[in-house]
């Protein structure tokens, strides 16, 4: 990573001694986590904002995604409820026209039923359509859903790399 160096360890000259973080084991006591001595620490600030807006962009997805599979459902809902409507229309226009035939009702009723029944018949395609549109929609988070963490991760080895320490012990 590239930035500005923040701080050097006071020690750091010809001759000193670094280690490597490592397990240090010992026969009498038990085996203890050494941390590896920090050379130089890079200006960590464009790291952590980096993390923290993939972090963001990671929740705001896992929003979307939760709020279309609750769209999902709503016009699932709506669907079902516009096919009955649909049914019940049809069946009044149905009746409708047989009173036309018979003499009984008015070709201007008629119509009107017929009207309503198409005006009905275009709203549930829209829905259907909707309903159709929303599996892709929610793929299409789920892929920006899964950029957004592998850039998190990226942004999170990044800050790791902030901080320089010696891969292995030496003077």
């Amino acid at each position: 990573v590239s930035g500005e160096i923040i701080e050097v360890h006071p020690q750091l000259e010809v001759g000193y001694h670094v280690t490597s973080g490592k397990l240090v084991t010992t026969p009498a006591s038990p085996s203890v986590q050494r941390d590896a001595d920090q050379l130089l620490r890079i200006d960590p600030r464009d790291y952590e904002q980096r993390v923290e807006q993939a972090a963001n962009r990671i929740a705001e997805l896992e929003t979307e995604i939760a709020q279309l599979g609750v769209q999902k459902k709503n016009v699932a809902r709506q669907v079902a409820k516009g096919k009955s409507v649909l049914k019940t229309l049809t069946e009044e226009y149905e009746r409708l026209k047989a009173a036309v035939a018979r003499k009984v009702g008015t070709p201007s009723d008629l119509n009107k039923a017929l009207l309503e029944v198409q005006r009905f018949d275009d709203t549930l395609i829209q829905l259907e359509n909707q309903a159709a549109s929303i599996p892709h929609q929610i793929a299409a988070a789920e892929q920006r859903l899964l950029t957004s963490k592998s850039e998190k991760q990226r942004a999170q080895n990044d800050l790791q790399r902030a901080q320089i320490v010696p891969p292995f012990d030496g003077v």
